[in-house]
């Protein structure tokens, strides 16, 4: 072996692949905490929707509850003999 091959095994050996592993280490590592800011914000983000799809929901139930109660919707569907109308989607 020549001692250009014996540098040229040591320089690699002690300063090219260790210098690798860093690199994969800290790209595996910033990968990792990129996934783990994402999914926090996709949490967050899952949260305010449910709330305001929960508010909806609760104000257009609570505005149902009143109409189901309105003296003229009970005198309407009184008038109208029960009778139904067809449903237009079958």
């Amino acid at each position: 072996m020549s001692i250009r091959f014996k540098l040229l095994a040591v320089f690699i050996g002690l300063g090219i692949l260790p210098l690798f592993v860093a690199c994969v280490v800290n790209y595996v590592n910033g990968v990792r905490a990129v996934d783990r800011m994402l999914r926090g914000e996709l949490n967050a983000s899952a949260v305010r929707i449910a709330r305001k799809v929960e508010k909806r929901l609760h104000t257009r139930e609570a505005t149902l509850t009143r109409l189901a109660g309105a003296r003229a919707l009970r005198e309407y569907v009184r008038d109208a003999g029960g009778q139904v109308a067809p449903n237009p989607n079958g």
